[in-house]
């Protein structure tokens, strides 16, 4: 899942073409389950296996962190509602 990929790349495991798309990635912990929807990847066509770049995968442990830390059994959000936008200061 995790990995850069340029343009048009094929897939590591199946030799599909790879396109930009969004993904749900599941996460299961020893008592909690979080899924994460609408994750940036570049999807396989063939075998539909996400890649992600680094810089999302940073992101996405920023936020698994931050929802670990509630203590939820499950909880089930999107990628997009969770990044922080920047401070505006007036």
């Amino acid at each position: 899942m995790a990995g850069g990929t340029e343009k048009h790349s094929q897939c590591p495991l199946c030799g599909g073409r790879l396109k930009v798309g969004n993904t749900a990635v599941p996460f299961v912990f020893d008592q909690m389950v979080i899924v994460v929807k609408d994750v940036p990847a570049e999807v396989c066509a063939n075998c539909h296996e996400p890649y992600v770049t680094g810089a999302v995968t940073d992101r996405l442990t920023d936020l698994l962190n931050r929802l670990r830390a509630l203590q939820t059994e499950i909880s089930v959000v999107s990628y997009n509602d969770l990044v922080e936008e920047p401070a505006v200061s007036s």
